[in-house]
């Protein structure tokens, strides 16, 4: 399954699919503990992504609570949330 960036938007459930908007430019990182962004599988017949994963929200929790882009490991592992300060 394909998957896309999609924009948090702020004040809704994380686990939802609504909570989150299409974007078509890649983000870029940046450290902070406020959810901007997933990478997530892509439902090509909605602008929201196909699910959100428990993985996904493993990551999301990970990253607010260290403060920056998930995963961290392995060393140059792909970014699938980001966050700003």
């Amino acid at each position: 399954m394909s998957r896309a960036w999609y924009s948090y938007t702020a004040g809704q459930p994380i686990d939802q699919v609504d909570s989150y908007l299409l974007i078509l430019l890649t983000p870029y990182a940046t450290s902070g503990r406020t959810l901007r962004c997933i990478y997530a599988p892509a439902d090509p017949f909605s602008s929201h992504p196909a699910a959100v994963t428990q993985r996904l929200l493993y990551y999301i929790t990970d990253g607010m609570t260290s403060g920056g882009p998930t995963p961290k490991s392995p060393v140059g592992a792909k970014k699938y949330v980001y966050f700003y300060p």
